[in-house]
Formats: structure tokens, C-alpha cells, sequence
């Protein structure tokens, strides 16, 4: 047991007082978060971990099964060298199938995911100056450090040598860096792209846990302090590229992978595989000594004390780490320089001011930097989770401090410190983003600042008693209805107010959204809920009965009213789906529409009634401006949005955000239609945890399906399908009401831990109004009839998409003449969002609504006829297609709103729904793309060029987009765009030899770089034919590196002849009256297959 005493200060937790700065801190802190006026949070950053090979003591060991053992340690964190001197001594009779292979006789050891972050690339930092050993008169002094500098060089490249990677001195020159860069790259692409993991460790380590299987032993695994259990993945988040094994998060990133093994040997072969978690604190003892100073953890609280003594068996504090000083010396010198951490800092915050910037741990003891930041508005909160998002804030962040030149002190776990320069730094930097994920959420509704646009709305509402606020969906409508909430209490605290709503879940998030802003402001906040609440009463679906809403300490209970009561102020929300063209007013409806301030909420394109028949209000106001959602979102619901004559178009102030993710698919077999359905939910979670890194999906992610009876079905199953492919995560499927029925931890002042992880699987009717962080629309689809169900179906997809703030996911299997069909035309093209999709006014949608409107009138006029028929003709009037006819395949059509890449599908014949369709005829008629022939049958084309990010990459994507919807057998392989670039690449180049193709080499100044060159290599090894298009003045290319210069030399010599396409846009070069882009297109048709050639 560890008896802890205080340093000095006030407050006790046994024989341990906190320290008075650690009070203040708590304080200030708590004040910052919960008493201050304006929006103020905290983004934390820790310092992300290599791997232990590179920053710690090596440990070598190869394993030991002991015959008579009845335990046997499988898994252990290696940076913990004194805990594992203590495993093998304390537990000597145990088996340990852990395996640390350090030297070059133990085998190639450890890769990793790239050969420039770590792993095939390895620089020798240089230690000594030899021009400054030169000049000193007697260099004996420097003769230790030189023997030490040149034993630590022999280790590190040993070290490379195991690890198959390329060893550089930091002080080499240009040209040896250039080799050993090209070097790198190759060993990395012979080994297949993909982290090495160990090829010695992991076999030797997977042998000796199967022989301690077969012995019966149980296996137990070492964590983390405090951290049992945590950070477990699968090996499919393993073999992500997204994915970091070393985020400091429950073990490391090599125990990720026997742990992953594990779990997955579980599954295979039955629970002998199955392991115990152990805290690596139990081995310790031997780390604290008495009278060192420590972090103790007592509740959620973080302290600093001193050791008194310690006894055999537990701890009096709940968890223990050594004292951790490094951040705050890492402030402290940072201050002393000349340039000031806010300073440096500044420009990367997205318009945030840093109030602070301050030492602190996380609940799981990790030492974080805190930086306390006011957000101004909505529009810099998403700049800064986009900046975090892509790793830009991160990069920058650490950027900074390399430019700074910042000397300080650091200490080991060992009370030993030595001088380190932050560029000599061996951990970097990182966000955490399961906290930052919470910043987001909880400023997204503690935000009281309005846009320009509602504030100018907003007037317009002042005075007024009845008002009907038309408003797109993410506009802001239930953030506008609680600023006017706010100002009728703030004039007359004793109002009575009654909040009608569909469902109850909207009810409950209306309630989160008012404790989230009064929460920030005041100093008792749960007394000012209950206030709050006392105020409030609740009207639902069937709206026959008031409840008012109270707090069971986080719990929101609805107790009935009885009698009815006049009110002050009534709020309508979603009324479109309240006042129905049947709609039946009840008494307490009634009583409502009787308020002394009537406030309406409506989106027509969310409506499926065939006519509305709302109350009438004296004023009519319309919001435009979409502040929740990404512009990619709004560019995709926009599809089935109905465009009213005269509106004024919906504009966006997010971001771009990343593309919506489809996967549709063939239905193979009807009876088993729903584990089809929860295999592809699966694989959309999957894709959702390689785009998030590290984020728990605990309330952040929900499933919408059609109605009530498809979710009774799919829950069970896919309940059993997230235990077995997602076994290392506590996943549960709730409905919205049993979600938001539970104020967060953090908004009452209170931390929690959520082990579990709650996923929301409900109906899109019990989701209106609602928002999640990312979701995932399921089955939504349904055939085209020109009917009434062509309404629900319309705004069932508009209403999924648009309940997403980041990202949407749609899951379907193929509905033949449905609403999603004409994604099997689309292709994706990976680049920025273009305008005309941002401001694309499709008209489809609005088509297919009247028609279906129309025939209900006409059914409605013939009593007789209660079977809505099919027509016989699509909206634009061509006759649908039979099923014995043979049409052409659908035109494909380019998008960067919809990644559709996942789909598994066949091409359309035809769509009886295209929202692209207006905008192509209208740019067509002066599009020179119009002139390019059908390239069907053409011979297969290769396009070959530097993947930068620049203006030439990003033409000849959307050539190769153009190329692909006429039908032109062109490839192209982009980084990043499949797993496999390595295999993708070499299938291409054989098809080119196989199919006598031709490699068309877009000639920047450097081609012949990197993967270029071995393109160039291989047509020329195989006399491909090559077509060079000569993009800048500098011809032929000229690569860095003499081998490559020879090759260009050889294979583009200057009597090639080449296309001249400098300073083209896409549309000139496929012009028809571009004779250079027809020479092109020449070599790629069948007839001019012998045009060009790589003999002279």
C-alpha cells in the first residue's frame, strides 16, 4: 500500500493533500468551463508516442514456455523496462511468449506504414561538430563523447538493418539523401507497402503463445497504468493507413497487434485463447520509493504529493504516476523566449483567441497541454475540426516549435534530466481527439453568438406575436427559437412556455440544448435547469396529453399535467409533419394555438403530406443560410430538395467536408436480405473509424432506416453482427429517446467514463429535428411510382442526409427505378467541391413530386380506384424500358460529392431519376467536351504522371474523369485511393503489355521521379508505346537523380514527337479544335494503335 503526503496546501484525501497551485488550477479551470459568459473550452494535446524500439531501453528476449506453468504472459508494453525485470523475476515460474528482438542477428524486427514517417527511412541525428573539433587546440575533451556518438551510431544502424531500412547520417549530402530516400521508397514497395511488423518477432511470438495453448495456460496481457483493457483494436483498423498503433492509448502499437491476434484466435479457435487484462502498476513497486514525488489520482483529479512509505498490497490512492514535469518546463522555457507560446501559436486556432495555455492530465493520467481558447462563432469551430480532422493543426503545432529553437529541460521517469532541443525531440505533439470530438459537441450547443444572417432573421421576429419561420433543414431553426425563448424569459421570468413537438426524442434534445447554454453561465447550474424547466411544458404525438420535464440527477423524467393552462409563448417544431392537410386538432392543440406568441417551424422539403394546412400567422420568415452542416451534405441532400419557384437559394457556411460514402449493392438473397444489410453497416463503421481516428462512437453516430418494423428486424441482428466483427468495442444499439434521455457528464460538471458505447438505431420520423455527428442512412430506397409513396420516400432520403453535421453514409441494396439508381452512374472524383455542385439547382426531384401529386388528385377524384398505377413514362417523358428491351448504358457523370467507389452495382440503362441530368444538358450545348467520340472499343491507355497536389495532378483527374464517361479505356491510379496502389499499378502495366495499350507520360519538369520512372522503365523494357504531352516550357523532364535522367534520356529523346498541352484547361485540350489532345485520342483508338512507338 502507498501511504502519499502533500507537498503543502489545503484539502485532503487521506494522508494526501493537493498542493494550493493544483487548487487554483481546478478553480480556474472550472470557472473557464462553467461561469463565464462568453463560450470558452479547452483543447488538449499530448505527446504522441514512437514506437518502443526507437525511445526506450531495449529489451531482448525470445521466450519462454515452461511446461508445468499454469500462466503464461503473452503481451507486455516494452517501454516499461523496470516492470519487465520484474515480470521475470517476480513470476518465474510462469510462461512468457512475449518476444523483443533488438540486434541484427534477431531478423528484421519492426516496419511501419510509411517510409518517411518511420520505419524504412531512419536519420542519424548529428552529435558533434567536426569542424568545431577541429579548431580547438586540445580535442580530448571531445574524445568520450565521440566514442559514445559512434557506439550509438553502430547501434542505430544495426537497429536499421533489422528493420530493413535505409540508415542516414542528418548531415549527408543532398545527393546521399536523395539515394537514400529512393532507397527507402523501394524497400517499401518491395515489401509490399504494408508495416513489416516484425517478420521474426511476430512469428517466434505466435509459436510460443500456441504452445502455451496447447498447454491449457491461462494467457494474461500487460496494459498501460490505469488502462486495463484499453486500446484494443482489430486487424482490420491495423491494416488501415489512417490508423496510428502508437496513440498512447491502453498498450503499444506491437501489443496491438498480438492483442488483435488474439481476439481473433478467440473467434477462430474457441475461448482457450482467451486473456486477462493486467495493469502494469502491479509490477512497479520497484519504480516508487519513498519520498519520491508523484501524480496521484483520487476521482477524476490529478495530485502532487510525495511518498511516505509503502506496504504489500495496494495503493490508498486510486491510481499513481511519477511526477510529471516535463510540460510544465516545457512552458517555462517556452516563456523565456523571445517569441511567447500564443504568439507561436497564432494563425493556427481558426480566429480563436488562446486565453491559456497550461500543464495538466487527463483522466487516464496522460500529461497533456491544455490551451484554453474562446470560440468567436460556428464558422471557426469548423475551420479548427477540420484542421484537426486532417492533421493540419497537428503538423503545424509541432512546425512551430521546430522554427521557435526552443531549448529545455526533460526528465526521465528516473529523476534523470538533460538539455534537449524540441527539433531533437523524440515524441511529437498530438490532439486528442476523443476530448476535442467533446469540445466540438458541447460548443456546438453552448454557441450563443448568431450568424449575420439569423441575427437580420431575428429582427424581424422581434414584436411580433405569431410568426411561421420557413427554414431549409440545418439552418438554425430550433437555435433562433431559443434565442427568442431566452429574450421572452429574460423580460418576463415567470412565462409559461409550451414546446409542441412529434416526437419525444425531440422534445429531450430541446432540453440538452437548453442546459448546454445555460450551463456556461450559471453559477448553479442545476438549480437553473430545474428554473428553467419549471417554465416548460410538453406536448407529443398523438398531442392529447401535457408533461412537464425534471432532472433525477442526469436523468430527464416527464411527469403529466393535468389541467390545461394559458400560455405565454408556443413553439411549433417540425410543423409540417403537426399540421398535415388532415391534421386533427385536438384540445390541447388547440390550447397552444391560443398562446400569447406563436412561433411556427417548418422545411417544406422535409413534408411528405400531399398538402399542408398550417394555422394562419401574421408574419412569415425564411432562413437560408445552412450553419450545421458540411457544403459537401448540403450539395447532397440538395439532390432531393424541392425546388420552389422564386426561392432564393440556400447558401452554406461550413466547410467542404468529406464526400458522402455509398454502398450499394445486389440483393443475392432475399430471405437473408438483413445480414446483407448488417454486413454493409459493418463495413460503413469501419470506414467511419479509419476516417475518425481514436474517437469513441459513443452518441456520435446513428443508424436511420424506413419505419419502426424494418428496425425491430435489423436490431437483433446486427446487435449480433457488431459483437462478432467488432468484439474489442462494447457497441449497443439504442433508439433516440433512450440516448438523449441522459444529460452528458460534462454539461452538470461531472466526468464519467463510458465504457460502452451507444449507437443510435431508429426510425428517420423519430430523428426530425435531430443531428448526430455522423450518419448512416439504411434501406431508405423505394421504387419510383408516381404515387404517394414517391413523397415519403423523397423526404425520407433529404430528412437522413441532412440529420449528419460531418458525414453521411448511405447503405441500399439496388432498387431498379428507385431514387438511388442513378448513383450506379456516378463516379467519383477525388478533388475540391466545385461551385456549380455547391449551387446546382436540381430539378428532378421537384418533377417526379408534381407528377406524383397529380396522380393522387386524380385518384382522389375517382372514388373507384384504390391501386395507384405505374406509369408508363419517366418525367422526361421517354418510355420506360421493359424488361426484354436492350438499352445503352447510362453516361457516367464526375462528382465530388459522392464517393462512390464502395458500390457494387452494375451501370444503369436507365434512371427514371437523375438530379445531375439538368445541369450536364445545360452546360452541354457549349461544352467542347460534347465533341469528343464514343471511345468504346478504344485501345487501353495508360496516364502516367507525378501525384503532387498541383495544378497539372488535378487537370488530368478530371480528363481522366471526362475520358471515362465516354467511354474511353483509360486508367489511372491515384495515392491513396486503394490499399493495394502497388498491385493496382502492376495490374495496369500488364494489361498495357498484354493489351498492347499505350503509356501516356504527362511530362512535368520532374517526371521520372519516384513511381514514374518505373512506369517509363517497364514500357520501355516491353516496347509499350509511350505519348508524351509536354505540360511546361522544360522539355524533356529532367529527375533529380543521374539513373532517372538516363532513363528519360533514353525513352523521351527530343526527336520523340510529343502533344504541346501547356497552359490547357480540361476543356481546350478535349476541344475538338485541339489538334493535340485528337493526336491523343488517335493513339488511343484502334486505328492509330501503331501511330506512335517507342522505337525511332
Amino acid at each position: 500500500m502507498l501511504v502519499l503526503h502533500a507537498l503543502s496546501g489545503r484539502g485532503c484525501l487521506g494522508n494526501f493533500k493537493r498542493t494550493n497551485s493544483q487548487d487554483r488550477s481546478r478553480t480556474e479551470l472550472f470557472c473557464l468551463r462553467y461561469l463565464t459568459p462568453a463560450l470558452q473550452e479547452t483543447l488538449f494535446l499530448t505527446l504522441k508516442e514512437d514506437a518502443s524500439i526507437v525511445d526506450s531501453t531495449p529489451i531482448a528476449y525470445v521466450g519462454n514456455i515452461r511446461a508445468n506453468a499454469e500462466t503464461c504472459w503473452v503481451s507486455f508494453p516494452g517501454k516499461y523496462s523496470a516492470g519487465w525485470e520484474a515480470l521475470i523475476s517476480e513470476f518465474s515460474g510462469d510462461s512468457v511468449a512475449c518476444v523483443f528482438l533488438c540486434t541484427r542477428q534477431d531478423g528484421r524486427i519492426y516496419g511501419v506504414r510509411d517510409y518517411l514517417q518511420f520505419g524504412y527511412l531512419m536519420t542519424i541525428k548529428k552529435t558533434l561538430d567536426a569542424e568545431k573539433v577541429k579548431q580547438k587546440e586540445d580535442a580530448a575533451e571531445y574524445f568520450p563523447a565521440m566514442i559514445l556518438a559512434s557506439i550509438a551510431e553502430r547501434r542505430d544502424s544495426d537497429q536499421a538493418a533489422a528493420m530493413n531500412a535505409v540508415c542516414i547520417r542528418e548531415d549527408a549530402s543532398n545527393k546521399e539523401q536523395a539515394e537514400a530516400v529512393r532507397q527507402a521508397e523501394l524497400n517499401w514497395l518491395r515489401a509490399g507497402k504494408v508495416a513489416a511488423w516484425g517478420c521474426a518477432w511476430y512469428l517466434l511470438w505466435l509459436q510460443r503463445v500456441r504452445e502455451a495453448v496447447g498447454r491449457g495456460q491461462k494467457l494474461k496481457a500487460v496494459f498501460f497504468p490505469g488502462q486495463a483493457g484499453k486500446g484494443r483494436v482489430s486487424m482490420k483498423e491495423l491494416s488501415s493507413p489512417n490508423f496510428d498503433p502508437w496513440d498512447g492509448v491502453g498498450c503499444g502499437g506491437s501489443q496491438k497487434c498480438e492483442l488483435a491476434t488474439l481476439d481473433q484466435m478467440q473467434d477462430r479457435e474457441g475461448p482457450a485463447w482467451k486473456y486477462e487484462a493486467v495493469d502494469v502498476g502491479m509490477f512497479l513497486r520497484g519504480e516508487f520509493s519513498p519520498g519520491c514525488e508523484v501524480d496521484a489520482k483520487h476521482g477524476s483529479e490529478w495530485i502532487r504529493g510525495y511518498l511516505v512509505k509503502q506496504t504489500q498490497y495496494e495503493f490508498v490512492t486510486s491510481d499513481i504516476r511519477h511526477a510529471s514535469k516535463n510540460m510544465e518546463k516545457f512552458l517555462e522555457e517556452f516563456q523565456k523566449s523571445q517569441n511567447a507560446l500564443s504568439d507561436s501559436l497564432r494563425g493556427l486556432l481558426c480566429g480563436m483567441h488562446l486565453e491559456s495555455c497550461k500543464a495538466t492530465r487527463l483522466p487516464s493520467g496522460t500529461p497533456a497541454l491544455g490551451l484554453a481558447v474562446r470560440i468567436p462563432d460556428i464558422k471557426a469551430l469548423h475551420a479548427l475540426r477540420d484542421r484537426v480532422l486532417d492533421g493540419r493543426l497537428q503538423r503545424d503545432v509541432n512546425r512551430k516549435l521546430d522554427w521557435a529553437g526552443l531549448t529545455f529541460q526533460v526528465e526521465n521517469s528516473r529523476g534523470v534530466s538533460k538539455k534537449l532541443a524540441w527539433a531533437e525531440r523524440a515524441h511529437t505533439f498530438q490532439v486528442d481527439n476523443t476530448r476535442f470530438f467533446e469540445l466540438y459537441e458541447d460548443s456546438l450547443l453552448g454557441l450563443s453568438k448568431l450568424t449575420e444572417h439569423q441575427e437580420d432573421r431575428l429582427k424581424q421576429m422581434n414584436g411580433m406575436r405569431k410568426i411561421h419561420l420557413f427554414a431549409p433543414a440545418g439552418t438554425g431553426k430550433t437555435f433562433l427559437a431559443i434565442h427568442h425563448l431566452f429574450e421572452l424569459l429574460r423580460i418576463k421570468p415567470s412565462a409559461s412556455v409550451l414546446y409542441v413537438a412529434p416526437s419525444e426524442a425531440l422534445g429531450l434534445h430541446f432540453l440538452q440544448w437548453l442546459v448546454a447554454r445555460l450551463a456556461p453561465k450559471a453559477t448553479d447550474s442545476v438549480a437553473e435547469v430545474h428554473q428553467v424547466f419549471s417554465r416548460l411544458t410538453f406536448l407529443h404525438a398523438p398531442y392529447t396529453h401535457f408533461v412537464r420535464p425534471d432532472l433525477d440527477g442526469a436523468c430527464i423524467f416527464r411527469k403529466p399535467v393535468e389541467a390545461f393552462q394559458p400560455f405565454d409563448q408556443a413553439i411549433f417544431d417540425e410543423s409540417h409533419k403537426i399540421f398535415p392537410e388532415d391534421a386533427h386538432l385536438t384540445p390541447a392543440m388547440k390550447c397552444g394555438l391560443a398562446a400569447g406568441h406563436i412561433l411556427l417551424m417548418s422545411d417544406p422539403s422535409q413534408s411528405s403530406a400531399v398538402s399542408q394546412s398550417y394555422p394562419e400567422m401574421g408574419q412569415v420568415v425564411e432562413l437560408k443560410e445552412v450553419v450545421r452542416s458540411t457544403q459537401r451534405l448540403v450539395a447532397g441532400a440538395g439532390a432531393f430538395r424541392l425546388n420552389v419557384s422564386g426561392e432564393a437559394p440556400v447558401t452554406c457556411l461550413g466547410t467542404e467536408g468529406p464526400p458522402l460514402k455509398t454502398y450499394l449493392f445486389d440483393c443475392k438473397e432475399p430471405k437473408k436480405k438483413l445480414d446483407e444489410y448488417a454486413a454493409h453497416v459493418i463495413t460503413a463503421l469501419w470506414y467511419v473509424a479509419q476516417m475518425f481516428p481514436g474517437i469513441s462512437f459513443h452518441r456520435r453516430i446513428a443508424l436511420l432506416v424506413p419505419d419502426s418494423g424494418f428496425c425491430g428486424s435489423l436490431k437483433p441482428i446486427l446487435q449480433k453482427w457488431l459483437k462478432e466483427q467488432l468484439p474489442h468495442r462494447d457497441l449497443s444499439l439504442v433508439c433516440f429517446r433512450e440516448a438523449l434521455s441522459c444529460l452528458p457528464g460534462r454539461l452538470l460538471g461531472t466526468t464519467q467514463s463510458n465504457e460502452k458505447e451507444l449507437i443510435i438505431l431508429d426510425s428517420v420520423d423519430n430523428a426530425d429535428g435531430l443531428e448526430q455527428l455522423v450518419v448512416i442512412c439504411v434501406g431508405l430506397d423505394a421504387p419510383i411510382d408516381r404515387a404517394k409513396g414517391d413523397l415519403q420516400t423523397r423526404a425520407r432520403l433529404y430528412r437522413g442526409i441532412t440529420r449528419a453535421q460531418l458525414l453521411a453514409v448511405v447503405v441500399n441494396e439496388s432498387v431498379p427505378g428507385g431514387w438511388l439508381q442513378f448513383l450506379g452512374a456516378v463516379q467519383f472524383m477525388d478533388s475540391k467541391l466545385q461551385e456549380e455542385e455547391l449551387t446546382a439547382s436540381a430539378k428532378s426531384a421537384t418533377k417526379i413530386q408534381e407528377e406524383a401529386l397529380r396522380h393522387v388528385g386524380a385518384l382522389q377524384s375517382h372514388t373507384g380506384c384504390t391501386k395507384p398505377q405505374r406509369s408508363n413514362t419517366s418525367d422526361s417523358g421517354l418510355p420506360r424500358p421493359t424488361e426484354n428491351e436492350t438499352r445503352k448504358l447510362v453516361s457516367l457523370k464526375e462528382s465530388s460529392v459522392w464517393d462512390t467507389r464502395s458500390n457494387k452495382i452494375a451501370r444503369p440503362t436507365s434512371l427514371l431519376f437523375d438530379p445531375m441530368e439538368d445541369d450536364s444538358k445545360n452546360s452541354s450545348e457549349n461544352n467542347p467536351q460534347a465533341a469528343i467520340p464514343d471511345g468504346s472499343g478504344s485501345r487501353v491507355g495508360y496516364l502516367s504522371l507525378i501525384f503532387d497536389g498541383g495544378r497539372v495532378e488535378q487537370l488530368f483527374r478530371k480528363v481522366y474523369q471526362i475520358l471515362r464517361q465516354h467511354n474511353y479505356d483509360v486508367l489511372m491510379v491515384e495515392p491513396g485511393a486503394a490499399q493495394d496502389y502497388g498491385d493496382m499499378t502492376t495490374h495496369y502495366l500488364s494489361r498495357l503489355h498484354e493489351e498492347n495499350g499505350v503509356l501516356v507520360a504527362v511530362c512535368t519538369e520532374n517526371y521520372g521521379e519516384g513511381t514514374s520512372s518505373r512506369e517509363v522503365e517497364f514500357a520501355v523494357r516491353y516496347e509499350i508505346s509511350i505519348m508524351p504531352l509536354k505540360m511546361v516550357d522544360r522539355y524533356p523532364p529532367r529527375p533529380s537523380s543521374a539513373q532517372d535522367k538516363a532513363l528519360i534520356g533514353f525513352a523521351l529523346p527530343r526527336s520523340r514527337l510529343y502533344a504541346d498541352c501547356r497552359g490547357l484547361g480540361e476543356k481546350e485540350m478535349l476541344g475538338c479544335g485541339c489538334q493535340n489532345w485528337s493526336v491523343v485520342v488517335q493513339v488511343s483508338s484502334h486505328e492509330g494503335k501503331d501511330a506512335l512507338d517507342t522505337t525511332e
